[in-house]
């Protein structure tokens, strides 16, 4: 799994991912969104088979980032895939940030699968409304651990 910068050149697959997501928080949003550079990191996650999904992470305050993701219809990129990604870029994306201070990561979802995913695998808790919270020092060291 690799952390690559998001370009121009993406746009196009950003705009089709969401133009095909059922997710309608992301219908129409505008694609430059992903582009790196902006917020906090912007980067795409890619695996042997090519970008597996978008992801960008924003400032909430000091210690606490804010999760988006766009993901790829299942057309695309199967769930199998998307688990993978998420299982091997979240504990060293938190231990890269832990360094620079970061305590937790928020994201809002309303997918009860992808809800229960992120809780059973990180112990993300409910925080408030469709918000779930991660907080690196509840969790440990485990939390930033990559097992091979």
């Amino acid at each position: 799994m690799k952390f690559e910068n998001t370009t121009e050149e993406d746009i196009w697959q950003v705009s089709a991912w969401q133009d095909v997501n059922i997710d309608p928080a992301h219908h129409g949003m505008d694609p430059n969104f992903w582009l790196t550079g902006r917020g906090y990191i912007a980067f795409k996650l890619v695996d042997d088979e090519g970008t597996a999904m978008y992801v960008r992470f924003n400032r909430v305050d000091d210690k606490t980032l804010r999760l988006f993701t766009q993901f790829a219809p299942e057309s695309d990129v199967s769930k199998q895939r998307t688990a993978g990604a998420i299982l091997q870029a979240i504990p060293v994306f938190i231990k890269e940030v832990a360094e620079d201070g970061i305590e937790a990561i928020i994201f809002e979802s309303r997918s009860e699968s992808l809800i229960n995913f992120m809780s059973m695998s990180f112990g993300f808790e409910h925080l408030k409304d469709a918000d779930y919270i991660l907080r690196f020092q509840k969790h440990g060291a485990a939390c930033a651990t990559v097992q091979d």
